[in-house]
């Protein structure tokens, strides 16, 4: 996934069949289903 600071974001870890991404740079989460095609962007800070 691309952020939208034009950066790769880094896959963060699972749970179930949801995948967690973020963007370290700028603190984004991204939820993503990738069975419903479907992704929730979070904004906010991102601990590591």
């Amino acid at each position: 996934m691309m952020c939208k600071c034009k950066r790769s974001m880094v896959l963060w870890g699972n749970a179930a069949r949801l995948l967690l991404f973020v963007c370290k740079p700028c603190g984004l989460l991204a939820i993503r289903d990738p069975d419903l095609h479907l992704a929730i962007v979070l904004h906010g800070e991102v601990w590591p």
